[in-house]
């Protein structure tokens, strides 16, 4: 059966994970160096948001049930940039995790993902094609200037 076409487009940005006002799963995530972090009461909210307002109410609605690709665009992650010192940390490998583990739930449910370079400042171009191929990694594609991945 042939895929229905895709017709509607979610555009995300700015989910600043890694920061300790970005976006950040629940369960929090195990540092690279043995740590761990659990997010906050504003973490935890965003995450409720995030989860069930946006991805399991709005975007269904939105959308009408069709087909969607779902657009990352930019600062995924917090980056290390301007000496900041809110960041969980400064290792991009936890700020990657933290990310990969918001944007894996939804995967499942688009039909295509795109993502665009960020700043590099924010978010190293290093990072996001590790962070990015762990979503998909038999499917994505990276340009650096977008990637279009059929899942």
């Amino acid at each position: 059966m042939p895929r229905k076409p895709i017709s509607n487009v979610v555009v995300i940005s700015d989910l600043h994970c890694g920061c300790q006002l970005g976006l950040c799963p629940p369960g929090g995530i195990r540092l690279d160096e043995g740590g761990a972090y659990h997010p906050n009461k504003v973490q935890r909210r965003l995450w409720d948001i995030w989860l069930n307002k946006f991805w399991k109410d709005f975007v269904p609605t939105a959308t009408k049930g069709e087909p969607y690709a779902v657009v990352c665009n930019g600062d995924a992650i917090d980056g290390t940039h301007h000496s900041a010192t809110h960041q969980i940390s400064h290792n991009l490998e936890d700020q990657s995790e933290i990310a990969y583990r918001c944007l894996a739930p939804i995967v499942d449910k688009t039909s295509a993902l795109m993502t665009a370079l960020s700043i590099e400042v924010i978010t190293s171009n290093k990072v996001r094609p590790r962070m990015v191929n762990r979503i998909n990694p038999s499917s994505i594609n990276i340009d650096y200037i977008s990637n279009v991945t059929r899942l």
